[in-house]
């Protein structure tokens, strides 16, 4: 368990390593919406950001294939395999990550907030989980989730058995048990909600503060 702070998401920190997942082409929003930027200058880049840095002692952008916004000075990780999808951007994060837990966030989920990453985390501990994902009224969401060290090995078979999907490795065995996954209810909020398209950004810059 990781010792107490005066500040909320400061004892996390130690433990705690976060990447922006920003790896995606972005064909149905026509430009690349990691750098849309809203009324106050800040890209959604750049907000997914803001939210995990309070709780992990690195942000890092795990950016697909090659290198892409190099010129925030963020660390890049590169996806360790070709046309891996989603699945192989937490590959190379888990890879990565020196610290026990994982936290990712999707660069297109704007309405995500730090407190929102804390309660993942807050259950992961209390529960002694593996997986904590987000869920809404279209499902549980792997893309703003809290991930434990112990999934690389299975997220690797899966990857290795020709799986793409971030939810492909959830049955993969490691060290004779199952995986111990379960979701936090964000119903009746929108905090998972991504944006696709060009309708999308014009919905969350009218209702943005």
């Amino acid at each position: 368990m990781p010792p107490g702070s005066s500040k909320p998401g400061e004892r996390w920190k130690a433990h705690t390593t976060g990447f922006v997942l920003c790896g995606g082409k972005s064909l149905r929003m026509g430009v690349d919406k990691a750098l849309l930027t809203d009324a106050r200058g800040q890209s959604m880049l750049q907000r997914a950001l803001s939210r995990l840095e309070p709780i992990c002692g690195e942000v890092l952008l795990a950016c697909g294939r090659a290198p892409r916004y190099g010129d925030l000075g963020r660390e890049l990780v590169l996806d360790q395999r070709a046309d891996g999808g989603p699945l192989a951007g937490l590959e190379a994060s888990l890879s990565r990550a020196r610290t026990p837990w994982t936290l990712v966030l999707a660069c297109d989920m704007p309405r995500a907030s730090t407190e929102h990453l804390l309660a993942l985390l807050a259950r992961t501990e209390a529960d002694d989980l593996d997986v904590c994902m987000f869920e809404t009224e279209g499902g549980a969401e792997p893309l703003f989730a809290a991930y434990s060290a112990r999934c690389l090995p299975a997220v690797r078979a899966a990857l290795d058995r020709g799986e793409r999907r971030m939810v492909g490795f959830h049955a993969v065995p490691v060290e004779g048990r199952a995986l111990r996954i379960a979701a936090l209810s964000a119903r009746g909020t929108n905090a998972a909600q991504n944006l696709n398209t060009p309708a999308d950004w014009d919905e969350f810059q009218g209702g943005s503060r």
